[in-house]
């Protein structure tokens, strides 16, 4: 329009014009706050129930909308009485089960059988004028699948059968969600790490909160690695160009690699192998005597003693960006004794480019299971994630998980 304004312009008949001034929608009615026929707001109040979509039901497909459509404005109607006297106007071929989602969504999801004009009935039974309806309910809600199949008759209301559908949709969600909880619970308990942010890790994945990130687990969406890869990426704090150098010491003899521990100052650090952390394990570090700084992940039961008995010796300390390529990392490896079993265990390893540093096995003549003990040198645990599921999946293993 004038001044590349936008302009509306409105199109209609005389007849048009007539219902949109006086009709159902007319703006005196519902806008401009006039006192009109308390019928009209009945009707207007219908026709939003048709629009709207029902509770959690995303928005309705173009056939879904005029298959609601037709059978609320189109077809028959049926008035059915509740059994103090409150009419109920329903689609024709309603059911009971109908009748109940028309009155409220609970009590159709409640629903367990119906009495009509004081007569048990089938909920497949077809509603006639005047009908009265006693709805049988159940303490929980129960609905059934095979109440949105239309051919077998239970419901004929589309908006009836769509508040099934969402019921269902919640029940499956929340049991996708469940697993996918289970499933990240179990996991970083067999890599050994304690109170993730699943908060943050979620968000480096792009995904909405905690639920979402269990929600894509559970539909397979995102797997184990993928969170490994992110708590990995999370964990790696940018390199601190200030930070003060500090005295070097292999952490394993012989490997000809050293770690650096930002917030300790100008001391020495050892790993410490009893827990062997590794990138991105929550540390802390315990000053000794004479051996400098020896770094143990904060849920390690030696570190947890001393901080009791001598507090003060504690340290906080986290890891920085100047790491060694390779880490040791024990683990125990759970089987059911076989031939050749540690010949796979070594050749998959091999193919991985993982290097063992030693090996304990003990053996169960008794109930024929052989545990393994083995000490591996991994680069985080992106790697450690791929190298357990791996062995897990061999032969006859049954159990694999960070010591």
């Amino acid at each position: 329009g004038p001044e590349h304004k936008t302009v509306e312009i409105q199109i209609r008949t005389h007849e048009m014009h007539q219902h949109a001034e006086l009709g159902v929608a007319a703006h005196w009615s519902y806008k401009e706050g006039t006192a009109a026929n308390p019928s009209y707001h009945k009707k207007i109040n219908w026709l939003r129930s048709i629009l709207e979509p029902i509770d959690e039901e995303k928005k309705p497909s173009d056939s879904d909308f005029i298959e609601r459509f037709k059978s609320e404005i189109f077809e028959d109607r049926v008035y059915a009485m509740t059994p103090e006297g409150d009419v109920i106007d329903l689609p024709y071929g309603a059911t009971p089960l109908d009748f109940a989602y028309y009155v409220h969504t609970n009590l159709g999801h409640c629903c367990k059988g119906a009495k009509i004009n004081g007569r048990i009935a089938p909920l497949t039974h077809q509603l006639n004028n005047g009908d009265v309806v006693e709805v049988i309910r159940s303490k929980n809600p129960k609905p059934s699948r095979d109440w949105l199949i239309p051919q077998l008759g239970y419901l004929a209301s589309t908006r009836a059968r769509a508040k099934v559908r969402v019921w269902f949709r919640r029940q499956d969600q929340e049991h996708i969600v469940a697993q996918g909880q289970a499933l990240l619970e179990k996991e970083l308990k067999r890599l050994g790490v304690e109170h993730p942010h699943v908060t943050e890790i979620a968000r480096e994945l792009h995904l909405d909160g905690a639920t979402g990130l269990y929600a894509a687990l559970g539909n397979g969406d995102m797997t184990i690695n993928d969170v490994a890869r992110a708590l990995q990426k999370l964990t790696t704090p940018k390199i601190n160009k200030t930070a003060l150098p500090v005295s070097r010491e292999q952490f394993r003899p012989g490997a000809g690699q050293d770690v650096r521990i930002a917030g300790v100052g100008d001391l020495l650090t050892v790993m410490g192998q009893c827990c062997k952390p590794v990138p991105p394990d929550d540390i802390s570090g315990y000053i000794t005597q004479g051996r400098g700084v020896t770094i143990h992940r904060k849920d390690c039961g030696n570190v947890l003693r001393l901080n009791t008995t001598h507090p003060e010796r504690i340290l906080e300390v986290s890891w920085t960006a100047e790491r060694p390529d390779k880490y040791p990392v024990d683990i125990l490896i759970e089987a059911y004794d076989r031939g050749g079993l540690l010949k796979d265990i070594t050749a998959m390893l091999a193919t991985e480019r993982v290097n063992i540093v030693g090996v304990n096995l003990k053996n169960d003549d008794a109930s024929m299971v052989i545990k393994i003990d083995m000490t591996l040198e991994i680069s985080g645990l992106d790697e450690l994630s791929r190298i357990l599921h791996k062995l897990r999946n061999l032969n006859n293993v049954f159990s694999v998980m960070r010591q």
